[in-house]
């Protein structure tokens, strides 16, 4: 997902933060799962038209032809199932300022959260189980760039 700063809409409203403008506009959640998803899936992606309609919107996501649109009725149940602001308020941080650590909750919550104006990396050597990252070549969620990185931490 991309984040997208409203900078008009910001300053207008005299708001620095999306957090502070999501809690202004009362949104606390983006891309709740809803029955529509479910709608699209089952009723819409199955047929001939609706595939090509599906694949063209899925397309941005990978190759279509990799689609297995029998299954995409049971993927559209779940998918997307939503995430707070805070998450991707959190992921915006961590691509920004190239930082994996803590959110920054800004200088005056910061020190009563964390005992420091600046939040901690996370110490990824403290993880003891076991972890797998599944991705490829043509992956646009997983950089293969990124996934050395991670395994070498």
């Amino acid at each position: 997902m991309v984040f997208l700063e409203i900078r008009i809409l910001k300053w207008f409203l005299g708001l620095n933060k999306p957090s502070k403008l999501s809690a202004a506009m009362q949104i606390y959640q983006v891309l709740p799962l809803s029955k529509v998803n479910q709608i699209v899936g089952k009723d819409i992606c199955t047929t001939e038209l609706g595939k090509t309609l599906c694949g063209t919107f899925l397309s941005p996501l990978g190759n279509i032809k990799n689609l297995n649109f029998t299954a995409l009725p049971e993927i559209l149940a779940y998918v997307p199932a939503g995430a707070s602001i805070n998450t991707l308020v959190h992921y915006h941080q961590i691509i920004k300022n190239g930082r994996f650590a803590k959110l920054y909750f800004g200088t005056s919550a910061n020190p009563s959260k964390y005992g420091s104006s600046r939040p901690s990396l996370y110490n990824l050597s403290k993880v003891t189980s076991r972890q797998a990252i599944f991705y490829s070549e043509i992956d646009v969620f997983v950089n293969v760039t990124d996934k050395l990185k991670l395994k070498t931490n």
